[in-house]
């Protein structure tokens, strides 16, 4: 997926044309406003990467995307360990409190 990031207005306001690499983006775009302390903020951290903005917010999206399936595929795991019969009692949980207050 390609994101292409680029300034229509003055201060704050990007179009993000998004596609695949390598290939025509899709002819919609996402407009996105950014707050002047933002944008200021990410002028400095590409600066800062020897990156354009653009590849800089690419990769904010991409982590951001992979962290949420990560999280959401994390919290499964408890429902799926109930149905398993795995759990910890809440006596069990207490005294493993203790014992880590304790140390």
């Amino acid at each position: 997926m390609c994101v292409t990031l680029r300034a229509v207005e003055k201060i704050g306001r990007y179009v993000i044309a998004i596609g695949d690499r390598g290939l025509r983006a899709y002819n919609k775009a996402m407009e996105i406003s950014l707050a002047p302390e933002l944008e200021a903020r990410l002028a400095r951290i590409a600066s800062e990467a020897g990156k354009a903005a653009n590849q800089v917010v690419q990769e904010l999206v991409a982590d951001y995307l992979e962290h949420d399936e990560w999280f959401k595929r994390e919290v499964q795991k408890g429902p799926a360990s109930l149905d398993d019969g795995k759990f910890v009692s809440r006596e069990e949980v207490g005294l493993q409190i203790e014992r880590i207050l304790r140390s």
